[in-house]
């Protein structure tokens, strides 16, 4: 259901702002110099990038929860092979998002996107370490929350992107609108994912001031952790959406640049999947 959403919002919002496939002369939408900066951009957006932070955030979802990614009825085991599968997963997307930043250092949006893409890698690394070093206790850890919090607060930043990417654009009010529907629905779960954390956050506080929140969890923590990821996801997918606008390259993949690296990343990213 998640994938489909990613799949029909994209194609939607790329339809409704009368997205081109280049800047063909003086009447193209699009400018030449944020487009040659996209050629070289190696990291999944539009609906590859949003169908990848779909997975990424069950995933973590999963690793928060304490569940196996592929069967979450089951628990997860917590050993040393799930850090280093993980681990791997960060070395090498972030390695690779690192390499992309030297490549299009010229625009300080895309550098920024990019070190939030950093920051989501480490913050999945960052998760089954810290569950490694307590992997006594099961399922979902309060003291987890730091991570999420972290996350939300990458996604917001990676989401003023695309504020500064339609800069770039020569649109009229009639071609590209705030107003879209789409784009409404991707906001909304930011923003309100975001104040509905915010305010379980301080109920967690206020109903179990002096208890062990690891042994007694109120309804609150479980609103906090689900709303939390639902306002990170918002805020990746507004910025997933950034590059479709500039470019008119619905898909995500680059049309020049280096593929395998592209490749390497998208495939990398879903390493976690088999975390046991």
């Amino acid at each position: 259901m998640a994938l489909a959403l990613a799949f029909i919002s994209f194609s939607h919002l790329a339809s409704a702002s009368s997205l081109n496939t280049r800047n063909d002369g003086p009447q193209g939408d699009f400018d030449p110099k944020i487009e040659q900066l996209f050629d070289r951009y190696n990291v999944p957006y539009g609906v590859l990038g949003a169908i990848s932070h779909v997975i990424m955030m069950y995933v973590l979802g999963c690793h928060l929860f304490g569940r196996r990614p592929l069967m979450p009825w089951r628990y997860l085991s917590q050993h040393l092979i799930d850090v280093l599968v993980t681990s791997c997963m960060a070395i090498v997307t972030v390695t690779i998002a690192s390499l992309t930043i030297s490549e299009v250092q010229e625009s300080r949006a895309l550098v920024m996107l990019l070190a939030m893409h950093i920051i989501f890698g480490l913050v999945m690394d960052g998760v089954m370490i810290h569950r490694y070093f307590y992997r006594e206790r099961k399922g979902l850890m309060v003291r987890l929350a730091g991570w999420l919090c972290v996350l939300c607060v990458a996604g917001l930043l990676s989401s003023q992107m695309l504020a500064q990417i339609t800069g770039h654009k020569r649109l009229d009010d009639t071609k590209w609108q705030w107003s879209d529907p789409g784009i409404i629905i991707i906001a909304v779960m930011g923003i309100g994912g975001g104040v509905i954390a915010v305010l379980s956050f301080l109920a967690i506080w206020r109903s179990s001031a002096g208890v062990d929140r690891e042994k007694r969890k109120p309804i609150a923590v479980y609103v906090f952790f689900f709303s939390g990821m639902i306002c990170a996801l918002g805020w990746f997918w507004l910025a997933d959406y950034g590059p479709v606008i500039a470019t008119g390259n619905t898909t995500g993949q680059p049309r020049q640049g280096n593929k395998a690296l592209f490749w390497a990343y998208f495939v990398f990213q879903w390493f976690p999947v088999f975390t046991i």
